[in-house]
């Protein structure tokens, strides 16, 4: 893929999930008194969880300014509801995987 790299010995790989929310804007909720929730990065989250670490860490100190700022971001559910997302999502991922191929 990168004939610069040809040489290059990769040590470490990454794999996993990734949140994904509609608008591609990570969430800032508080879901209960004294427990924040924070993600949808993205595929960004590298760089957005280090910054959002020190929001949270922020608002622990008694300044929520800047959290509440991203908390005020409209991020919808995705569509279908618990019963149709995993379905819809999975067609989704799989009409844009074949988009990029053609």
């Amino acid at each position: 893929l990168y004939p610069a790299l040809k040489a290059v010995e990769i040590t470490h790989g990454w794999g996993g999930y990734v949140g994904i929310t509609m608008p591609r804007k990570p969430f800032v909720r508080e879901v209960m008194p004294n427990v924040i929730s924070v993600g949808g990065y993205s595929g960004h989250g590298v760089m957005l969880s280090n910054f959002f670490g020190k929001l949270y860490a922020e608002t622990v100190a008694g300044n929520q300014d800047r959290l509440r700022l991203i908390e005020d971001l409209k991020i919808p559910a995705f569509p279908g509801g618990r019963r149709f997302r995993a379905p819809l999502l999975f067609l989704a991922l799989n009409w844009y995987a074949l988009r990029d191929r053609v």
